[in-house]
């Protein structure tokens, strides 16, 4: 998924200095540059950027106005997509209870701390996204308890991949990461998994586990691994 950001700075080297640091990747597009209010204010509901980095001293419209004003632009459905990057302790002060803002960051910024609330940005979203309801269904499709212990703990190890797929191929640092969260080894959350995703490939109907794990093999004899089972549990789910 991409994350497009747009960028209100009147300084156009500090600017360079972010387009430079994250043109590699891939997963990031610049869609505006603006160096006052006015056209911070136009081009924000032009571009309709995932993520607004904002300096809070710009020529015509400071940061405070520019807020006000596209949080009364938004009505009821305000979107927490600002990023104030700002060395103006009294205004940044001023910004803890705003809607809009994500992070307020002091500066001269940190690239890494930038690089790192975009990630945590982009991974609150994907949890704002994930639908357990959803998950539940598809797994009761499945001749799956999502609400039994093991049942409960697949739902969770879903959630986890689908807010952070680089986990999809690395499964010992998901047994790991569960592990911690629920006080038992990793072992055991791997034999948790591969006991639940056993009883799918047991019990569930050939033509369903075909539609989700996109199968070739017409043979019944099927057996998804627990890998296989939650990528494409995932796969499914971001595709709905």
């Amino acid at each position: 998924m991409v994350t497009k950001i747009m960028v209100a700075e009147d300084n156009t080297s500090v600017f360079s200095c972010y387009q430079n640091y994250f043109s590699k990747d891939k997963a990031i597009e610049f869609v505006g540059h603006a160096q006052d209010g006015d056209t911070t204010i136009k081009m924000y509901k032009e571009k309709n950027p995932d993520l607004l980095f904002l300096d809070l001293r710009l020529p015509k419209k400071n940061g405070i106005e520019i807020l006000n004003e596209l949080t009364n632009y938004e009505n009821e459905n305000i979107k927490c997509n600002v990023i104030v990057i700002s060395g103006d302790a009294e205004l940044r002060h001023t910004l803890f209870n705003t809607r809009k803002v994500y992070r307020i960051i002091p500066k001269p910024a940190s690239l890494d701390l930038i690089e790192r609330t975009i990630e945590s940005f982009r991974k609150e979203q994907e949890l704002d996204n994930f639908s357990e309801n959803q998950c539940n269904n598809l797994l009761m499709k499945l001749k799956l308890n999502p609400y039994s212990k093991n049942g409960r703990l697949l739902t969770q190890t879903i959630k986890l991949c689908y807010c952070d797929l680089e986990l999809l191929d690395n499964m010992k640092q998901i047994y790991s990461i569960l592990g911690h969260r629920l006080s038992c080894s990793p072992e055991r959350i791997k034999s948790r998994l591969r006991s639940i995703v056993n009883s799918a490939n047991k019990s569930s109907n050939f033509t369903i586990l075909k539609t989700i794990f996109y199968l070739e093999n017409n043979t019944i004899n099927i057996n998804v691994s627990p890998k296989h089972f939650i990528n494409g549990i995932v796969v499914y789910l971001k595709n709905k």
